[in-house]
């Protein structure tokens, strides 16, 4: 994770968090809702640390949105959010990123979803053609629950960096559970 905060080029870097209920699977501390949000607070943190403009977007009961800014504060506000979050909302990751597109042109995108759809994947395509760079955490809903696909091919793109987050794994990433 450490190379990855070191080669960013643009200035903000906008953390987009799918909340979408039909992605999400598991329970409690094993559940895509709760490593989501740890991925996210685990970035958010990693960020401010290394003096970097840090901001948020997700959509749980409503589009939430935690404009670009610095410092312990900026943490502080979008673990605020996250402490919130249910992962029962209904507007899936393609509207999440249409609604707050306006804000992160140009900048850093770190997405975190559950979902398996292709939907989403053509909305990839606008943060490219802007030169935006793309982090995909995909949270992986079969190893939480059976009964949900793994997800499918990742988009292919020299911007877009993916890790696949499996059930038990966040430490492979550097990130803490829980």
């Amino acid at each position: 994770m450490s190379k990855e905060l070191e080669g960013e080029t643009s200035h903000d870097v906008w953390l987009l968090l799918d909340m979408e209920g039909r992605g999400h699977a598991g329970e409690s501390d094993e559940s895509t809702v709760e490593y989501g949000v740890t991925v996210a607070a685990s970035l958010c943190k990693a960020y401010v640390e290394a003096d970097r403009s840090i901001a948020l977007a997700t959509w749980d009961r409503y589009l939430q949105v935690v404009p670009p800014d610095t410092g312990t504060a900026q943490l502080w506000r979008i673990l605020e959010v996250l402490s919130t979050l249910s992962g029962r909302g209904n507007a899936p990751l393609s509207r999440l990123m249409s609604q707050s597109e306006q804000h992160w042109r140009g900048s850093t995108l770190a997405i975190i979803t559950p979902s398996p759809e292709e939907t989403w994947s053509s909305a990839l395509h606008k943060p490219i053609t802007w030169d935006n760079r793309v982090i995909l955490f995909l949270l992986d809903a079969s190893t939480f629950d059976k009964k949900k696909p793994p997800p499918g091919p990742s988009p292919a793109h020299d911007q877009i960096t993916r890790y696949r987050v499996r059930r038990g794994e966040l430490w492979q990433l550097g990130l803490a559970a829980g």
